[in-house]
């Protein structure tokens, strides 16, 4: 797609572990976003993307342990 909106993706309380970090990254386009998740685990956090571009979600903890990615095409 030539123009790119913007997805924002959103977990809620106890989403991913409190304070943690959650990167976001859209493969398809080659770009990313790291979200802060709050004191209770959730965070927000967009990309630009367009219709069945494919994200990759990693989440980071304070000892900085990545978990195993997460992916979902924009749009399903």
């Amino acid at each position: 797609c030539l123009l790119r909106g913007s997805v924002n993706v959103t977990g809620g309380a106890g989403a991913v572990e409190a304070q943690g970090r959650v990167r976001i990254e859209n493969v398809t386009a080659e770009t990313g976003r790291t979200a802060s998740a709050d004191g209770e685990g959730s965070f927000s956090g967009s990309v630009p993307a367009c219709d069945g571009d494919l994200l990759s979600l990693t989440v980071m903890d304070a000892a900085g342990n990545a978990s195993e990615a997460t992916e979902i095409a924009v749009g399903d």
